[in-house]
C-alpha cells in the first residue's frame, strides 16, 4: 500500500475503513458526531440505557470540534479554542451553568482542565492582556480594565451599562442549568428544555423587551451601549472567539451566558478554562462515554436518507450513502443543520419541513 502522503491527517480508528460493524437495529440513532450530536447520545446511552448509533460521515470525530495531527507529534484544534465553566466546581462555590460540563457530570466522564484569566491581544495599536474581571483580577466587569485603559473612564462607563443590560438574561441562563431538563423519557430532555423556556414562570419579571432580545443579534444590544471604537472592535471579536461569527450573526443570549459565568470567580484561577488535549479531548471523553454503554460510534458513515413511517410520517431509521440501513426503533437525531437535514428526507417531507421553517421565522 501506499505511504500516505506526509500532510494527512491521523485517522483516529484505523484499519482499512475506519468503520466498525453497524447493528441492523437501534434506539436511537444519531446524524453526526459534533459535539451537540455526542452529547445527545452521551445522555441517551448512558443515562436512558437506550442503544444508540451514531453515525458521522467523516473520517474523524467531533465535526467542528475535531482535532488532528501532523508527523512530529503535533496536534491542533480545528474549532473551538475558547472555554468557559468546564472547571469542576470547588466545595461550596456555585455549580458551572456549562451544559457540557453538565453533560459530563451525568456521564460521569472527567476531563483535565487547566483555568486561566487573560489572554494576548496583538493589535495595530499595541499589545495588550484582557483579563476577564470579576473583582481582584482586574475591573469590576469583564474586560472593564482593558477597556478603561484604552478608551478612558467613558469607554468603561459604556461597558458597564452594557453589563448591567446583559444581567437578567444572564441570571435566566444560570438559573437554567442543562441538568435541570433531565426527565424521565428517551425525549424527556428535549420536551423539558421546551417547556422550560416557554414557562411563564421561568421568565417572569422579566420585561418582555428583555424577553424579546434573547434572541435577537448581540450588535443590536451594543449599538444602544457602545459607541466607543475599540471596545466595538473587541466585542466584536470576542464574539468571533465564542460563536465564529461576528457581533451582528451571535444571539444575545449567548453573549448573556458567558458574561454571567464570566463575573462570578466560580472557579479560582481564572474564569477561562482549557480542556487538557485540546477539543479532541472533550470529543475522545463523550465516544468513550458512548461506547461504554455499549453505543456505536462510527466515522466513514454518511447517511444519504432518513426513512419515515408512510401512515405517521415518523423516522424509522437511515440509510447511508453504500446502501447500509440501520433501523431506529424510538428516535433518529440530527445533529446536522436544519437545511441539510431537510436534504436527507423524502421529498413530500423536505417540501412540509421548508413551510414550518418559514413558519417558525415568521
Amino acid at each position: 500500500a501506499a505511504a500516505s502522503p506526509p500532510d494527512a491527517p491521523t485517522d483516529v480508528d484505523g484499519g482499512a475503513t475506519g468503520r466498525p460493524p453497524l447493528p441492523a437495529t437501534a434506539d436511537v440513532v444519531v446524524i453526526g458526531s459534533g459535539v451537540g450530536g455526542l452529547c445527545a447520545a452521551a445522555l441517551l446511552s448512558v443515562t436512558h440505557g437506550r442503544s444508540v448509533v451514531v453515525l458521522e460521515a467523516h473520517s474523524l470525530l467531533g465535526g467542528a470540534a475535531h482535532s488532528f495531527t501532523r508527523p512530529g507529534g503535533y496536534t491542533f484544534d480545528s474549532g473551538p479554542s475558547l472555554f468557559s465553566g468546564l472547571s469542576p466546581a470547588p466545595p461550596g462555590a456555585p455549580p458551572s451553568t456549562n451544559p457540557l460540563r453538565n453533560v459530563l457530570d451525568a456521564v460521569g466522564v472527567a476531563v483535565p482542565v487547566v483555568a486561566y484569566n487573560e489572554w494576548g491581544l496583538a493589535t495595530p495599536d499595541g499589545l495588550y492582556r484582557p483579563s476577564m474581571g470579576g473583582g481582584a483580577a482586574g475591573g469590576d466587569v469583564p474586560f472593564g480594565a482593558l477597556v478603561r485603559e484604552v478608551g478612558g473612564a467613558g469607554a468603561e462607563a459604556e461597558l458597564e451599562a452594557l453589563v448591567a443590560a446583559l444581567a437578567p438574561m444572564g441570571r435566566m441562563a444560570a438559573a437554567l442549568p442543562a441538568s435541570a431538563f433531565a426527565a424521565g423519557d428517551v425525549l424527556g430532555s428535549a420536551r423539558a428544555a421546551a417547556k422550560y423556556f416557554v414557562s411563564p414562570d421561568v421568565v417572569a419579571g422579566l420585561p418582555s423587551v428583555v424577553r424579546g432580545e434573547l434572541l435577537a443579534p448581540f450588535s443590536k444590544l451594543m449599538d444602544r451601549h457602545i459607541t466607543h471604537p475599540f471596545t466595538r472592535a473587541y466585542l466584536d471579536v470576542v464574539c468571533f472567539l465564542l460563536a465564529g461569527v461576528g457581533a451582528d450573526g451571535t444571539l444575545t443570549a449567548q453573549m448573556a451566558y458567558v458574561f454571567q459565568e464570566w463575573g462570578t470567580n466560580r472557579v479560582p484561577g481564572g474564569a477561562l478554562d482549557f480542556p487538557l488535549g485540546g477539543s479532541g479531548a472533550l470529543v475522545d471523553a463523550l465516544v468513550g462515554a458512548i461506547r461504554g454503554a455499549g453505543g456505536v460510534v462510527a466515522p466513514r458513515s454518511p447517511v444519504a436518507a432518513i426513512t419515515l413511517d408512510e401512515t405517521t410520517g415518523a423516522a424509522t431509521g437511515v440509510e447511508l450513502a453504500d446502501g447500509t440501513r440501520v433501523a431506529a426503533t424510538r428516535a433518529v437525531v440530527s445533529n446536522a443543520s436544519v437545511w441539510d437535514t431537510a436534504t436527507l428526507l423524502p421529498a413530500a417531507a423536505r417540501e412540509a419541513s421548508r413551510g414550518a421553517m418559514a413558519t417558525a421565522r415568521a
